[in-house]
């Protein structure tokens, strides 16, 4: 009977540790107050060893997924700043497991950084759309997020200084 227990017990973990969703991408979401009202939001991703996510500046057909930061039903009151900023040690080359197309990827770290501006309180939320491959495979993955920020009343004073040469 012991037997027949320990040979269950092993056959259910063994099940269960085959059955976990591979992460190899950790994100990390946080803001930056850069002035009255005025946000960065920042996303950083820490990849796996031996694996590597894409940049959003890729062909449109038939490679890799680009990384996409999408914005979900912005609340009035808040505007995007520019472009969307990706940073990090970009490599480029042909992508054997896309017919070697070239592409853009990271190893390691890719930090992406957003400017908004907002009017009053709000929450942000949307989500990471991505892909990550190793040698072998690729996932394709999604990452939620939701951000609260307190807009500020007040007005930014600017302090003029004159220099003059003696």
């Amino acid at each position: 009977m012991k037997r027949i227990a320990v040979v269950v017990l092993f056959s259910l973990l063994s099940t269960l540790s085959f059955g976990q969703l591979l992460e190899p991408v950790k994100w990390e979401i946080s803001q930056s107050q850069s002035g009255i009202n005025e946000y960065i939001l920042i996303f950083k991703a820490s990849v796996q060893e031996g694996w590597k996510i894409y940049s959003h500046d890729l062909p449109e057909t038939g490679g890799p997924i680009p990384t996409n930061l999408i914005f979900e039903n912005l609340p009035s009151g808040v505007q995007l700043v520019g472009e969307m900023e990706e940073l990090g040690r970009m490599e480029e080359q042909q992508e054997p497991l896309f017919d070697n197309m070239v592409v853009k990827y990271y190893h390691k770290r890719l930090t992406l950084r957003q400017k908004i501006k907002i009017s009053g309180n709000v929450t942000i939320s949307g989500y990471i759309d991505y892909m990550t491959c190793d040698d072998a495979q690729c996932i394709a993955q999604t990452k939620d997020f939701s951000i609260q920020l307190e807009g500020q009343s007040g007005n930014l004073v600017l302090i003029r200084m004159q220099i003059t040469a003696k």
